[in-house]
């Protein structure tokens, strides 16, 4: 579950975090929650303000800029991670709305759901496989960053980071100590880029994925508590747990639905199709140096996110679809007072999900998501072929 699993990841994820100053919360070692740092509130405010800036800025140069088709392609790469991250780490700000529902997962653990039923859901395959995600993901980050600078470093005009933006921008390589403004510029783009990610990384892993794969661990502990109904007849504790399950439930949507997975959805997919397209079809116009791996490395894992998390949130659904149809083939098998008030209040519970606007995550979307991802990259790749046979 979610305080025995993720919390420690989640603790040693805010270290460098506090090196940006990129969140204004921090661990509470005494109350065990999350609590709000004034100190780091503005620094953080100005932050996003600045990364807002920053992806506008790149969005102009990718549309009225003077670079080739490829230079467009490879910067949109850099663009669409730039305000993926610009928009979800609003939610570390607005309300405090990350650091409440993490602390309400927390609150809800020790309160309404036994904690030593966690080993069983340690060791399930649904919450490893989250956690070696999550783990693969916080060593991509600072990955991330060491292979921006390598490209930097080789290709210091590669659009659309700011030394591209300048006029009198040379591809040759120049010594960093005969080129001030260049090391400037660089260290601002690793600066901006770094401290986006790293705080984009905690409503997405943290909320998103952790949250998800939290509901379900919830779902196999309310599963035993009806198989134990057997014994005592009494479906009241369950009805009321599925309850306390779903409020919870009503929190974690309330700051992804509109601010988190739409733009996870998107952007995602944008980057698993434009990562992918210019390592296959453009990848011999890019000069090969260790740098050129950000371009794999952005789209395999694109495809990652879009298929491990969107899968783990299809499954709240059919979970709680589950757990509903368990609950009243357990009502209908009784023939006590308790059983006819218990069907009544079965009929109030609604299935649980993970909504995005107006829709929610079910069995289907990771496969459209593919589905689409994979045909814009055949086409865009087969139209990069016919363009170049007419040349």
């Amino acid at each position: 579950m979610y305080s025995i699993v993720f919390l420690p990841i989640l603790k040693s994820h805010l270290i460098p975090c506090r090196l940006h100053n990129c969140v204004p919360f921090e661990f509470d070692d005494k109350s065990k929650r999350f609590t709000k740092s004034s100190r780091n509130l503005r620094t953080s405010q100005f932050q996003c303000f600045i990364s807002i800036l920053y992806s506008f800025a790149m969005l102009a140069f990718l549309l009225f800029g003077q670079i080739t088709r490829t230079d467009k392609f490879q910067g949109a790469v850099f663009f669409m991670l730039s305000l993926l991250a610009s928009i979800t780490r609003w939610t570390n700000i607005v309300d405090n709305d990350t650091i409440q529902v993490i602390n309400t997962f927390l609150e809800f653990e020790k309160t309404a759901v036994l904690l030593d039923d966690g080993y069983t859901f340690v060791n399930s395959r649904t919450m490893k496989g989250m956690k070696y995600f999550i783990l693969l993901m916080e060593f991509s980050l600072p990955l991330f960053s060491i292979l921006q600078i390598l490209l930097l470093v080789f290709i210091p005009c590669t659009p659309p980071f700011l030394m591209s933006m300048s006029s009198s921008c040379r591809s040759s390589v120049t010594p960093l100590r005969l080129c001030n403004i260049r090391f400037v510029l660089h260290l601002a783009d690793l600066w901006i880029l770094s401290n986006n990610i790293f705080s984009a990384a905690i409503p997405i892993l943290f909320v998103l994925c952790g949250g998800a794969v939290s509901f379900l661990a919830y779902f196999n502990i309310l599963k035993g508590r009806i198989k134990e109904t057997e014994i005592s007849h009494n479906l009241s504790d369950c009805i009321h747990l599925y309850r306390s399950i779903q409020l919870l439930e009503k929190s974690f949507n309330s700051i992804l639905m509109h601010r988190v997975i739409p733009p996870v959805m998107m952007l995602t997919a944008g980057i698993q199709i434009v990562g992918l397209y210019v390592y296959i079809t453009h990848h011999k116009d890019i000069p090969t140096h260790p740098g050129l791996l950000i371009f794999p490395l952005v789209g395999i894992e694109g495809i990652i996110c879009n298929v491990l998390i969107f899968t783990v949130a299809s499954f709240v659904y059919t979970s709680s679809l589950h757990v509903l149809r368990s609950l009243r083939k357990r009502a209908g098998n009784m023939r006590e007072t308790k059983s006819w008030t218990a069907s009544k209040e079965l009929k109030s519970l609604t299935f649980m999900s993970v909504k995005f606007a107006s829709n929610f995550v079910d069995g289907g979307t990771p496969l459209s998501i593919q589905t689409f991802c994979m045909n814009q990259i055949a086409s865009l790749c087969l139209l990069q072929v016919d363009h170049r046979n007419l040349n």
